[in-house]
């Protein structure tokens, strides 16, 4: 299966608690390694909750950023 097609398929399974988590654990990692500010290009907002997770997890992190999606 082509890497556009599985994500197709597995994208619909993410919920908001596997997005917030998704987030929280990239920003630690990004923090262990110095960086102090980071783009959330959220590619998997399947509804307004999944935002909201999201959302959450960059202002719990302290780490500055933006949060774009389309």
């Amino acid at each position: 299966m082509r890497f556009f097609e599985a994500m197709k398929q597995l994208s619909t399974c993410y919920t908001p608690s596997d997005n917030y988590l998704a987030v929280q654990l990239a920003l630690a990692e990004a923090v262990s390694n110095g960086i102090t500010r980071a783009t959330n290009w959220a590619h998997n907002i399947r509804s307004p909750e999944h935002a909201d997770a999201e959302i959450q997890a960059m202002r719990e992190s302290g780490v500055g950023g933006r949060f774009l999606y389309g």
